[in-house]
């Protein structure tokens, strides 16, 4: 899987509210850990500017998710 689809693919997820776990994201789009490090680095910065929100990790669940708000689009 390419760059861009792999970000779009987390973003969709994201958008959709799910969260999401570094190790089934690395399994799915068949990336490595640093890689996917980087990918939530690009989105972080693009939800911060576009939605004023961060991507947070939730160690308990040890999953990724973003809080953004409803109608932005």
């Amino acid at each position: 899987m390419n760059k861009t689809t792999a970000v779009l693919a987390l973003y969709d997820e994201f958008r959709k509210g799910r969260s999401i776990t570094l190790r089934d994201c690395c399994d799915l789009l068949h990336i490595s850990v640093p890689t996917f490090r980087r990918y939530i680095a690009l989105l972080r910065v693009y939800f911060m500017e576009r939605y004023g929100t961060d991507i947070v990790y939730n160690a308990a669940t040890r999953a990724y998710s973003a809080d953004i708000p409803d109608g932005e689009e």
